[in-house]
C-alpha cells in the first residue's frame, strides 16, 4: 500500500502522528518534493494552474480557507461548511493522482532512465460533494478582510 500528499512529509503525516496516534509505515510519494526535484515550486494551486488543472468553483480557495470552513462547521453544526470542505479536499485527491503521473515521467525524463513513461488514463473523476456557492463566497470574503 502507498500514499500520495502534497508537503504530507512536513505537514498531513507528522500532524496526523501527532494528533491521532496513527503511524505510517506505508511508501509515501510526496508530490511536492518530486516536483522540487524538477524545479517545479509553489503551492498546491500554483501547480495545478500551472498543469492546467481546474478547480471550478473552488478555484480561489487555499488550505487557509479549508481551515476556515472546518471552524465554521465546528461552531454552526451546517452540513454546508462540511460539504464544502469535503469537496475542497476531495479535490486535491483527485488532482495528486495526475500531478503524481506527471512528476513520475518527468523525472525519469530528466534523469534520463531507461523506462518507458506512465500512461495516465484519464478518465473523468466526479467530486462526490458539492461546495456551496454562499459559503465559498462567505469564506472567500472573510479571507479577504483578514488582509485590510
Amino acid at each position: 500500500m502507498a500514499i500520495t500528499t502534497f508537503y504530507g512529509k512536513a505537514f498531513d503525516i507528522p500532524f496526523i502522528k501527532h494528533e491521532m496516534g496513527i503511524g505510517f509505515n506505508q511508501i509515501h510519494f510526496d508530490v511536492c518534493f518530486l516536483l522540487r526535484r524538477l524545479q517545479i515550486k509553489g503551492g498546491l494551486k500554483k501547480i495545478e494552474k500551472r498543469f492546467g488543472i481546474s478547480r471550478g468553483a473552488l478555484e480561489d480557495l487555499d488550505g487557509y480557507s479549508a481551515v476556515l470552513l472546518w471552524k465554521k462547521f465546528k461552531q454552526t453544526k451546517e452540513k454546508e461548511y462540511l460539504e464544502t470542505l469535503l469537496a475542497y479536499n476531495n479535490e486535491d485527491v483527485i488532482n495528486l493522482e495526475f500531478l503524481l503521473h506527471q512528476a513520475y515521467n518527468l523525472l525519469i525524463e530528466k534523469e534520463q532512465v531507461f523506462t518507458p513513461p506512465l500512461e495516465f488514463s484519464k478518465k473523468k473523476v466526479t467530486n462526490p460533494f458539492q461546495a456551496s456557492k454562499r459559503v465559498v463566497k462567505e469564506i472567500l470574503g472573510r479571507r479577504t478582510n483578514l488582509y485590510r
